[in-house]
């Protein structure tokens, strides 16, 4: 294999979002999809520290990236979708983690001297992700903040209660994952000459190896080795260990675990990395290699290792990749909160203030008034009883109901625009605020923005203010067919 034309996949990489634990990392998305490209990969992964909330802007730069280069290669020629482009282009984005595999009875009290082992998880498709968002959503409730950064501990209960159906790649990740550092405890008890604690460390890392393989399966579980130029560090000493005991038992693969998009920004993360944190923290050894490489250059620094070692570890990386979907949509429907009609009784005979309501006049409003649908007709009672509530003898009902005919009619057409009941969106809203001011003991504005100029807003309770009494016509601003969405 010509190291110089393959097109490997970069299975680790971090960028901004790794931030959200504790400052990390400098690189953007969509410079890193720029720069793999200009190196010529088959496409790289985001696995950022136990944080999956990138993944849309991943997705998004990821499809970017695809209409720009297939504009440059096939020129105007229609664009064939973005897994066919990305078939075509032969490049791809793996959503991913690294988690922070922990022992089942960790917490804020017992943290101290435990360990926080990091692994690698890619999604093969949109299921997944799914486990690793799951997987993700866990750990976060369980953490906490130790100040310096966020703790989000997964464990072993998570993976086997997830992990299911072979989606999911896994890989050993850095000197912080529990191959590595167990590694490092064999080879400091055989210095000390200490060769039972040694071997017991060894049958530890054999039952640890075989249990990950056996969770994930035989093609999902890979030893991940990085490159390093301190031919004396701890990195070179794990890689070494575990090319002469594993080569063979395991599918190895190799990985920049970018934090820094090339060397030339070393300086610039090493000061970030310090602006936030303690001025001793290692952010030299540590991240001195942390940045995207071409495979060339890897292997400049893995020279211990063989040209048939590091052919398969490239072709492992590109099984990994083609294991991967090639695009599958994070997009889903708006989701409207729901909550229980819990005056559906006490306000029916509210309605009857609108017995004046004819269809041919007013046939949204009228529609309101008599659907059997459980949320359009709720909604009707409540507006019917803040009708009745706020009713002064003033009040003109032509102006009134042609006002609410307006506006039913906007909620009914967003609502078929959406397919989902945007009754439901007035109706929760209104019972939060109805939280905020009789349970939580909160003042609240009596509007915001565009908001004060609906009608059914003051009368459901959402907002203090009479649009039609401040002379406040109904602006489209707030909610309008021709932009189907939830207002703001």
């Amino acid at each position: 294999m010509s190291i110089k034309n393959t097109r490997w996949f970069s299975a680790h990489n971090h960028t901004c979002f790794s931030n959200v634990h504790v400052i990390d990392s400098i690189n953007r998305p969509e410079q890193m999809l720029d720069y793999a490209w200009d190196l010529k990969m088959g496409g790289i992964a985001f696995t950022d520290h136990d944080c999956v909330s990138g993944a849309i802007k991943f997705q998004k730069a990821y499809e970017a990236k695809l209409e720009k280069e297939w504009k440059n290669v096939h020129g105007d020629e229609e664009f064939p979708g973005y897994e066919e482009a990305s078939k075509a282009l032969d490049f791809k984005v793996a959503l991913g983690n690294e988690i922070y595999l922990s022992e089942n009875d960790i917490c804020r009290e017992n943290q101290k001297d435990r360990h926080f082992y990091h692994y690698i998880l890619l999604a093969k498709d949109a299921e997944g992700f799914k486990q690793i968002r799951q997987i993700s959503s866990k750990a976060w409730k369980r953490g906490w903040s130790t100040g310096l950064m966020m703790r989000t501990p997964t464990i072993s209960a998570d993976l086997l209660t997830y992990i299911q159906g072979g989606h999911v790649v896994c890989s050993t990740a850095c000197l912080a994952g529990v191959p590595a550092r167990t590694v490092m405890q064999i080879l400091e008890d055989e210095a000390n000459g200490d060769d039972d604690g040694a071997h017991q460390l060894v049958e530890k890392l054999n039952h640890h190896l075989a249990a990950m393989q056996q969770l994930f399966g035989k093609e999902n579980y890979y030893i991940e080795l990085q490159p390093n130029g301190d031919m004396n560090g701890d990195q070179v000493k794990y890689n070494k260990y575990m090319l002469s005991h594993y080569w063979g038992k395991y599918p190895f693969i190799f990985t920049t675990d970018a934090h820094y998009l090339n060397k030339d920004l070393r300086e610039v993360h090493k000061a970030f990395l310090n602006s936030r944190s303690s001025k001793s923290r290692d952010v030299d050894e540590f991240y001195s290699y942390a940045y995207m490489m071409s495979a060339e250059e890897v292997k400049s620094y893995m020279l211990y290792v063989t040209d048939e070692q590091f052919d398969e570890m490239i072709a492992n990386t590109i099984k990994i990749k083609n294991m991967c979907s090639n695009y599958y949509s994070l997009k889903q429907k708006q989701v409207i909160a729901h909550v229980k009609y819990e005056h559906q009784k006490d306000y029916e005979d509210d309605l009857q203030i609108f017995d004046g309501v004819d269809e041919a006049t007013y046939p949204n409003f009228y529609y309101y008034l008599h659907t059997n649908d459980a949320a359009d007709h709720y909604l009707a009672e409540l507006i019917a009883h803040g009708y009745v509530k706020h009713f002064k003898p003033e009040w003109k009902s032509d102006v009134y109901y042609a006002r609410l005919e307006e506006e039913l009619w906007t909620i009914k057409s967003v609502g078929e625009k959406i397919e989902q009941h945007m009754s439901d969106y007035f109706i929760t809203m209104a019972k939060m605020i109805e939280i905020m001011w009789n349970d939580a003991g909160s003042l609240v504005g009596p509007s915001r923005g565009s908001a004060g100029t609906m009608l059914i807003n003051y009368l459901t309770g959402i907002t203090q203010m009479n649009p039609i009494e401040m002379n406040l016509p109904y602006v489209w601003r707030f909610m309008h067919p021709s932009r189907p969405d939830l207002p703001d």
